[in-house]
């Protein structure tokens, strides 16, 4: 192979390199697990509005819980992903965590 022709595969080479070695571990992982749905009060008057709440008391705000499962302590199994973006309640006292947001793929009455 002569040199003219290695000056136009090496940046092929390069870009598939660069291209297979990015970091695939970021994207959020699809889980599952039996949940409740809590009703934590009105978001307009200091309620954090619909929740989540796992078996392991983790609570999560949920970006897009259909209409159907807003049942106070309505228990399910949820598909889920937590997303970067996290939720603050009204007047949370300082110190008070956010709750994570997650994307609710699947979900069905118990």
């Amino acid at each position: 192979m002569n040199f003219e022709k290695m000056k136009e595969i090496i940046p092929l080479i390069l870009a598939l390199f660069i291209i297979s070695s990015c970091d695939k571990d970021d994207e959020p992982i699809w889980k599952k697990s039996p949940a409740t749905v809590s009703y934590s009060g009105p978001i307009a008057v200091d309620g954090c509005g619909w929740l989540i709440i796992l078996p392991n008391n983790e609570v999560y705000k949920p970006e897009n819980l259909p209409e159907e499962f807003m049942i106070n302590d309505l228990e399910v199994d949820i598909t889920y992903k937590i997303l970067e973006e996290t939720f603050r309640c009204g007047f949370t006292p300082p110190g008070t965590p956010p709750h994570q947001v997650i994307k609710i793929d699947r979900i069905k009455k118990i």
